[in-house]
């Protein structure tokens, strides 16, 4: 009888221990498949964060591509002109070029990667400055071309540099809170017009009296988008709400120019009748 309630006792103990076993593998396999859960959980968090990232990665580099794209267009893809080296200029010339300026000796352009190109007969001293110029030091930004070897440029750290008048330079460093949109040098060495990016303007010296006459029409209003002169009385005027005015140009141009007046984005003139009309 005693070695018969030890066999049941065995029983009970045994059946004690499977089921404690039993119990234990499955809260193991409970802890394993919370665990595989939470890495599944993990993994997918991760992968949704990404493709996050991903989607605002895509979605900045659409609206900067987007951006580049809106600012070509407004400068316009194409252009027509009479220019000493016009060859060289129609070679380098796409629709990354973001300013072109002449004088009719030389014409210069920049490009969004930073680079730029111009013809024989560029300054002295601006050559001086481009040629060879250190791809680590702020690159070129935009540039405008007199006679006389006038010119200004600024580069990408807003430092500027120019020859011209003494009264020039006044006038610059009396104004250098304001940033300067377009600059043109005139007919005299003295001659120069300075459009602002908040439309104010300010001028001096022998203005052509049409553009005089134009500015006077429209009440002086401080709404300019630019202005460029040439050395023979040429002038080129646009408001910031896009309407454009020009004269003083030559047969030859206004010719060339008739057909697409209401597609130019930039005009700009130089000696011996020179010009560069860019359209969209």
């Amino acid at each position: 009888e005693i070695e018969s309630e030890k066999i049941k006792l065995e029983e009970v103990i045994g059946i004690y221990d499977t089921r404690r076993k039993n119990e234990a593998r499955r809260a193991s396999e409970i802890q394993e498949f919370k665990a595989r859960q939470a890495e599944i959980a993990e993994a997918k968090r991760r992968a949704e964060e990404e493709a996050m990232r991903e989607a605002a990665r895509k979605k900045a580099a659409a609206e900067k591509a987007a951006r580049i794209e809106q600012k070509r267009a407004a400068r316009g893809r194409y252009h027509v002109f009479f220019l000493v080296g016009g060859d060289h200029v129609d070679d380098s010339f796409d629709e990354t070029t973001t300013c072109v300026a002449t004088n009719g000796e030389s014409t210069i352009l920049l490009f969004e990667h930073a680079d730029w190109a111009w013809t024989s007969g560029l300054p002295k001293s601006l050559r001086n400055k481009l040629n060879g110029r250190s791809r680590n030091l702020p690159k070129p930004t935009y540039v405008a071309l007199g006679t006389e070897d006038r010119y200004y440029i600024r580069f990408a750290n807003g430092h500027a540099q120019w020859v011209g008048p003494s009264s020039l330079t006044k006038a610059i460093k009396k104004t250098s809170t304001k940033v300067i949109s377009s600059f043109a040098f005139g007919e005299t060495y003295e001659t120069y017009f300075i459009v602002f990016t908040d439309g104010w303007w300010r001028y001096d010296g022998d203005i052509p009296e049409g553009l005089v006459d134009l500015i006077v029409e429209r009440n002086r209003r401080a709404d300019l988008k630019q202005v460029t002169l040439g050395p023979d009385g040429e002038w080129f005027l646009e408001a910031r709400n896009g309407r454009k005015w020009w004269g003083g140009v030559s047969d030859h141009c206004a010719k060339r120019i008739r057909r697409i007046r209401n597609r130019i984005t930039f005009l700009d003139f130089g000696s011996d009748d020179a010009w560069y009309c860019r359209y969209a």
